[in-house]
């Protein structure tokens, strides 16, 4: 994972049309998705890079100095955003995955199908947060 981490973190991000979208920030786990590898990507975008958006790894292509990911810079910025930093709430997730199923290529046919609110971590993990503290578990940060 840390590998990972340490190739992606800090790369530039460029979408299909090799437009700068962003810097990718952060790694985050799904542990009902693969405890062992990243599912998603946040991207600081915006101007000085203070918004925060997701994008499923799946569309990420690490290049030697930079990262592609296979959309168009829109869709990736007006994504759910995020507030940088923090943990992603089940409700958080829901959105994103509810946002990216339209998106080809985004989510596989079986996250698309199988991922819903309710079979999102629900255990107390050290490293995620509750959605309002109602035990309401999603992703939390990658290691």
């Amino acid at each position: 994972m840390s590998r990972m981490k340490r190739q992606l973190i800090g790369k530039d991000v460029y979408d299909i049309d090799h437009e700068k979208v962003g810097t990718i920030s952060e790694l985050y786990i799904d542990e009902k998705v693969n405890p062992e590898r990243p599912t998603w990507v946040s991207i600081k975008t915006g101007l000085m890079g203070i918004k925060e958006n997701l994008v499923p790894i799946s569309l990420t292509v690490p290049q030697e100095n930079e990262v592609i990911v296979e959309t168009k810079k829109e869709i990736i910025t007006e994504s759910p955003d995020i507030t940088s930093g923090e943990e992603i709430s089940s409700n958080v997730e829901q959105r994103l995955y509810e946002y990216y199923a339209n998106v080809p290529g985004a989510l596989s046919t079986v996250l698309a199908e199988n991922i819903t609110a309710t079979n999102f971590v629900d255990d107390k993990s050290a490293n995620a947060v509750s959605d309002n503290d109602t035990g309401d578990y999603a992703m939390y940060k990658s290691k």
